[in-house]
């Protein structure tokens, strides 16, 4: 019933582009252009995006304040720089316990629950063969 024919695949209709060999000269060229025109795109972003500095005292007429400065407003002076986790009282205790538990570790020996209630039978089994005397006395 025509089993193992399938479909036969096609190559595709598209249509096969011509493309003229260019000579070394012109591709040359041709890249130039695209770097020139790459050159003036980046120049003109960075244009875009460029931060004017402005001096102290432009702007100002004569008896006008200047703005005070972010740092200004702040007044922290020379406060020491604190880590994230205290600036979160319940982290910061976390990691202290989390701390203290490894401390811990180190000093006490860990629990072991419920091995010393059960007796689990001979480990290797009972050899018949075998027997242990013990001295009374």
């Amino acid at each position: 019933k025509g089993k193992g024919k399938g479909k036969e695949k096609s190559q595709g209709n598209r249509a096969e582009e011509k493309v003229t060999p260019r000579t070394p000269v012109e591709e040359i060229d041709f890249m130039q252009l695209i770097m020139q025109e790459k050159e003036r795109q980046r120049k003109a972003k960075a244009d875009k995006y460029r931060v004017k500095k402005r001096k102290r005292d432009e702007g100002l007429e004569e008896g006008e304040k200047r703005g005070a400065t972010y740092q200004i407003i702040k007044n922290r002076g020379l406060t020491p720089h604190k880590s994230k986790m205290n600036r979160n009282p319940r982290v910061k205790k976390r990691e202290q316990y989390r701390r203290a538990l490894l401390r811990r570790k180190g000093q006490v020996r860990a629990v072991r629950e419920g091995e010393a209630d059960d007796y689990g039978g001979e480990k290797s089994g009972i050899n018949a063969r075998v027997s242990r005397s013990r001295r009374l006395g």
